[in-house]
């Protein structure tokens, strides 16, 4: 199920941990790509995304601004997805390259939560009076937040 209600662009696997796809848009044809690799924790895997160099690196810092964010956060969650479901008792760390990013992607988690969440359990990772807290992701809450972890409900 697609949590976006949006249609997802066509993934290209590379393997279980490496996706590519196109973002089609005012800007042309540009190629995204995910990887998701291994953290210290077992089960927790971190979850990058962004622009794909022709050496095949991520660049997670470009700003495409192609006019489709919506389509390539829906293909984003589609990647999130088959993972997860490859992976059932894995979680998904990801914040933004900046804190502009994280902010992005906390307005993206509250804007669809309904439909994330019935799919989803999300964690949000924040700085409270200098301690780190963690915390079911409430999409009221005020503040900046950190990243987040996505796993499985």
């Amino acid at each position: 199920m697609n949590t976006l209600n949006v249609s997802p662009y066509k993934i290209q696997a590379k393997g279980l941990t490496k996706y590519e796809f196109e973002s089609i848009g005012a800007k042309g044809a540009i190629k995204k790509g995910v990887e998701i690799f291994p953290l210290e924790v077992p089960g927790i895997y971190n979850f990058a995304f962004g622009d794909l160099l022709p050496d095949g690196t991520i660049d997670d810092e470009a700003e495409t601004n192609n006019g489709d964010m919506p389509r390539v956060f829906s293909t984003v969650i589609e990647v999130m997805e088959k993972f997860l479901h490859a992976h059932p008792n894995a979680s998904l760390f990801f914040s933004g390259s900046s804190p502009q990013r994280t902010n992005v992607y906390q307005l993206i988690l509250k804007r669809y939560h309904e439909r994330f969440s019935f799919s989803f359990q999300i964690i949000a990772f924040q700085t409270v009076n200098n301690e780190p807290l963690e915390s079911i992701f409430d999409p009221e809450a005020e503040g900046n937040f950190l990243g987040f972890l996505v796993k499985r409900k």
